[in-house]
């Protein structure tokens, strides 16, 4: 009885991953808006009945990504921990490699998906950076570069944490507005370097200071500006939160 009891929670979780994979994988070919919850059961050989048992909706399945990408952040992170191929990388490579796998992550799901994500994520009134799959973990790796010092100490862990944070949200945001129409590691590559760059203790001995602040305010202006190209529901619901009844 007490294996038994064992292996249905395995059962539960390999049927969860199976219904967000394919539900993933459709929403990626036809759009998150054409994959209806009858689309995945079939694609999942499963009912709508065993859907609905692990799911309230289609939305929820972001939830559950969100989950799914926690794991798949710490399995990298425990590669960059303990992988030979990293073995003699300091803390600042391991975090500039971190960023660039998880903008990887970001884009793998497609842009649509991404921008349900995105905005499922701003409706939360209570989230905090913490929540991000990632960011506890940029904060280890920060804490340990200024330990091994190759990450600068003259700003708080914190801090610096915020900036990778702002630089993976604006990438993800640039490559949802464009539609996915670049590959998004290969289009910031130089933006990348110019980030960590700047986050290196070497950087700490140079005369200019760190202006990323500006870069997000200049790239949220020009968000802006495209707020009602082909946007459907749940941005408009985004748009209502964000500004009531004003015209935008």
């Amino acid at each position: 009885m007490e294996k038994q009891a064992e292996k249905k929670p395995e059962r539960s979780s390999r049927k969860i991953k199976k219904i967000l994979h394919s539900a993933i994988r459709l929403f990626k070919e036809d759009g998150y808006y054409n994959v209806s919850i009858e689309d995945i059961v079939i694609a999942t050989n499963s009912s709508t009945g065993s859907f609905y048992n692990y799911f309230g909706s289609k939305d929820e399945l972001v939830i559950s990504y969100r989950h799914e990408l926690l794991g798949h952040c710490r399995n990298f992170y425990s590669r960059l921990q303990s992988d030979a191929a990293y073995a003699d990388k300091n803390a600042l490579d391991k975090l500039q490699a971190l960023t660039v796998h998880v903008l990887k992550l970001l884009a793998a799901v497609g842009e649509e998906f991404g921008r349900v994500f995105t905005v499922h994520r701003l409706k939360e009134t209570n989230a905090v950076p913490e929540d991000k799959p990632y960011f506890p973990l940029i904060m280890e790796l920060i804490e340990a570069g200024q330990g091994d010092k190759s990450i600068r100490d003259d700003y708080s862990v914190r801090e610096i944490a915020d900036i990778v944070d702002f630089f993976i949200t604006g990438c993800h945001i640039d490559w949802q507005i464009k539609r996915g129409t670049y590959i998004i590691t290969d289009k910031n590559a130089a933006a990348i370097n110019m980030l960590f760059n700047n986050i290196s203790s070497a950087a700490k001995r140079k005369p200019r200071q760190m202006c990323f602040d500006e870069i997000w305010a200049d790239a949220m202006s020009r968000t802006a500006q495209d707020f009602r190209s082909d946007i459907k529901r749940l941005e408009d619901q985004w748009l209502e939160r964000l500004y009531g009844n004003k015209p935008y």
